[in-house]
């Protein structure tokens, strides 16, 4: 993982180099909205191994999992290559709680609840595309692609693609200082907020 990160911000400083433009620094918080693609289930009590989910087979024989995410930090380094174009790098750092309750042929198991946590790392290069530059507000929309990185307490890294698509971005404020908020859909959050900014 050191490794892929050591290439992406020495191709960042190379790229920048020769960008015309500014650079920029974004600060984000955010995640998945409400659990409403997130969550699998609904209306259970945490500790009540009792829980219907209406399925017969699927309560005795399957196991049923709850998501609970936190929000996730972000941070974005990007430059201006045209004067709608920016480049660069997009890194979020979350943590999630999986509960999973056993299915009901299992309850006399002292363990029928349990949870874990998991920690998420991802790290895409990007690009931002502005779609309308207003007085002290611009439009965009953002893609990004890259590799996350998962650890769940301990066990060996696993690592797999990694995706976002904003499809809008609002950014709003003084020359150099920025407020952010945008909506968006892909492998580290729906929606987020924060600022920037550019020198």
């Amino acid at each position: 993982m050191k490794r892929i990160i050591t290439i992406l911000v020495a191709l960042s400083a190379v790229l920048s180099m020769n960008a015309q433009g500014r650079h920029e620094i974004e600060v984000l918080m955010g995640g998945p909205v409400s659990g409403i693609f997130f969550n699998e289930g609904s209306s259970y009590a945490k500790y009540d191994y009792y829980y219907s989910s209406g399925n017969t087979l699927k309560d005795l024989y399957e196991d049923v999992k709850y998501r609970d995410s936190f929000i996730g930090m972000g941070l974005v380094y990007s430059y201006e290559v045209k004067s709608w174009l920016k480049l660069g790098i997009d890194a979020t750092a979350s943590i999630e709680e999986v509960t999973i309750r056993k299915g009901l042929a299992y309850k006399e198991d002292a363990n029928n609840l349990y949870s874990q946590g998991v920690s998420h790392f991802t790290v895409m290069p990007m690009a931002r595309i502005r779609y309308k530059d207003g007085y002290k507000a611009e439009a965009y929309g953002r893609i990004a692609a890259g590799m996350e990185f998962i650890t769940n307490w301990g066990d060996e890294e696993q690592k797999q693609f990694a995706w976002e698509v904003v499809p809008f971005g609002l950014c709003f404020g003084k020359k150099d200082l920025h407020f952010i908020f945008e909506m968006g859909l892909g492998t580290a959050y729906m929606a987020r907020f924060g600022i920037s900014y550019e020198f």
